[in-house]
């Protein structure tokens, strides 16, 4: 006996699979596999690009390139507030500001303030990102509240003490201290940073897998209605 066509409604239980075993579906606890570019373990949904990576890659990879150039920028400013502080310190040590020391201190202000607007730029574009929320966002918000104060008291600092081109103890202190604190909230604003961008790729991976999962959820219902549509045809006619 030939059956001409057979009704995917009736199958209740096991492993649907094609002939190479690449593609299946298992009934029994809703794991599927579609030849390894759409697959679903239970507890992680992933989709395959024409590249080889998944979604999650892709988006993580992009993050990763983010941070990269991000840590390139705090770098720099890193450099050029360590080339300020070894400035300073040729210049403090007898005391007395001559007119070479006072300009070269100036020349490495300018460097600094450069390397900051770069840190503004930076800041900017990631604090507007609309897949920042919450915590994340606040913390980078304060973080970098923070930098731009110990920013402006350290150039302060810096500039009252050189002001009359002797360096007392106290002004001497006074920078020191003002160097310490640029440096804490630098490394903050750098770990601020890290945080809002992971809080970022979070985002868009939870926004990948819903929409996933919306799509899938769409094409489940037209196979639903296909079936449906199937068995009211077989009840109007004898398919054996």
């Amino acid at each position: 006996m030939t059956c001409r066509q057979f009704t995917a409604a009736l199958i209740r239980t096991g492993m649907l699979s094609d002939a190479t075993g690449k593609t299946w579906i298992n009934m029994d606890n809703g794991n599927f596999n579609f030849a390894d570019k759409i697959k679903f373990d239970g507890t992680n949904f992933s989709i395959q690009l024409g590249n080889g990576n998944s979604v999650e890659q892709e988006i993580q990879d992009s993050i990763n390139n983010y941070k990269d150039t991000v840590n390139k920028e705090l770098d720099d400013i890193k450099d050029a507030m360590d080339n300020l502080g070894d400035t300073l310190d040729e210049a403090f040590k007898d005391g007395i500001i001559n007119e070479a020391e006072a300009i070269a201190i100036k020349q490495q202000i300018q460097n600094l303030e450069i390397e900051k607007k770069d840190i503004d730029s930076v800041y900017n574009s990631l604090y507007s990102n609309a897949d920042l929320t919450g915590i994340a966002k606040n913390n980078l918000y304060n973080a970098k509240a923070s930098y731009n104060t110990a920013h402006t008291n350290l150039i302060n600092a810096i500039n009252d003490a050189i002001a009359d081109k002797k360096i007392s103890t106290d002004e001497n202190t006074l920078v020191k201290r003002a160097f310490a604190n640029y440096g804490t909230a630098l490394a903050t604003f750098r770990t601020r940073n890290e945080e809002a961008l992971d809080a970022i790729a979070n985002k868009k991976k939870q926004d990948a897998i819903q929409y996933t999962d919306t799509q899938f959820n769409i094409l489940d219902g037209k196979i639903q209605s296909k079936i449906t549509s199937a068995d009211a045809q077989s009840n109007r006619r004898t398919d054996c």
